[in-house]
């Protein structure tokens, strides 16, 4: 087993990206009660469905890899979703959705739903790996959690099946947005991601690059 600074500074940058995504999701399904709030599927908005979505397919591949104790490759997997999907996507599109729509409007209560859903999901993935961090996670979750991480099943109600090719594309195309609003940014063309408006071209015909 090899040990350095350099391997436990990336471990720890690691963790600390795993339990910052979980601290966000819990600090925005505070007040949410899943038996009173939670939506009915026809009333999620189509961005909350998709992440519920790609959590759900996340999953078959986390069991697969915990069956295999191949526990290297949940945190990978784990991280990976945190960072991408999660922290450089979705959880930054619904920011506004959360900060500025009423209290108890869809916009916001879809949200919420997808966001109590992933907790519940991954608080489940991390209790082998992550095992005090997970316990913590599930005592303070939006629910009255009366037992323990320990003492429950996997969570199988998230539909695997949706997909949505415009979203697909927007989380595509994400990031160099995000790195030219950041050049805009330092360049002070713009003082917020809000201050910037795309237009997108859409060829018709395949062009050879």
């Amino acid at each position: 087993m090899t040990v350095s600074d350099e391997i436990l500074k990336r471990s720890a940058d690691s963790y600390r990206r795993i339990r910052n995504t979980m601290r966000f999701i819990l600090a925005n399904t505070a007040g949410f009660n899943p038996k009173t709030h939670q939506l009915n599927e026809d009333k999620i908005l189509d961005l909350d469905k998709w992440i519920m979505s790609k959590t759900a397919n996340l999953q078959i591949q986390i069991l697969q890899a915990y069956e295999h104790y191949n526990f290297h490759q949940v945190i990978q997997l784990i991280l990976n979703f945190c960072s991408n999907d999660l922290g450089g996507f979705y959880l930054d599109v619904i920011k506004d959705r959360q900060y500025t729509t009423q209290e108890n409007s869809i916009a916001r209560r879809s949200a919420q739903t997808a966001l109590n859903h992933i907790l519940e999901t991954m608080v489940r993935w991390l209790a082998p790996v992550l095992s005090f961090t997970a316990e913590e996670i599930w005592q303070s979750m939006p629910d009255e959690k009366n037992d323990s991480i320990f003492l429950q099943e996997w969570y199988q109600v998230l539909d695997a099946s949706y997909s949505n090719k415009a979203i697909d594309t927007a989380r595509a195309i994400n990031p160099f947005i995000r790195k030219q609003m950041e050049q805009m940014r330092h360049d002070k063309i713009i003082g917020s991601s809000l201050d910037a408006k795309w237009i997108f071209i859409v060829m018709t015909t395949p062009i050879n690059c």
